[in-house]
């Protein structure tokens, strides 16, 4: 029995970084094929930009309305989401800006939504009021 000697081809990689529209943009080439940039809006395990409230969030919002309300002890005329930020997790933790009344009045939200083979429930994980110009940060 001989030993044979196989040859492995070399694998030129070349990788492109740069931003592009504010967020990563990252180019593999192998060869001359290109696959195609991926582009993410943050990290694993951090929170996404701010964005416009979708039907999705409200639906949590209009779940969420009445711990809220008991929580900080007052009821609301107006509960409307308009913007949110989300974080993954093992589920998803969204931080919400809720409207609540015809004035720069709101309440920023942090909701907890489990994965659903963990038949928890959607928590509320803190309140607090603010204004409609306050920043949605981090809870």
């Amino acid at each position: 029995d001989t030993l044979q000697s196989c040859c492995i081809p070399r694998l030129d990689l070349q990788i492109d970084l740069r931003a592009t529209s504010e967020r990563d943009s990252v180019a593999i080439k192998a060869g001359t094929k290109q696959t195609r940039p991926y582009r993410s809006t943050r990290q694993e395990g951090g929170h996404s930009e701010t964005s416009e409230a979708t039907p999705e969030i409200q639906e949590l919002v209009k779940q969420i309305r009445p711990t809220v309300e008991v929580q900080l002890g007052q009821t609301f005329d107006i509960f409307e989401a308009t913007h949110y930020r989300q974080q993954v997790v093992a589920g998803m933790i969204y931080h919400v800006r809720v409207k609540t009344s015809a004035k720069e009045d709101c309440v920023h939200l942090r909701i907890f939504l489990p994965l659903p083979h963990t038949g928890e429930r959607l928590q509320l994980q803190k309140a607090k009021t603010a204004a409609m110009n306050d920043e949605l940060n981090v809870m």
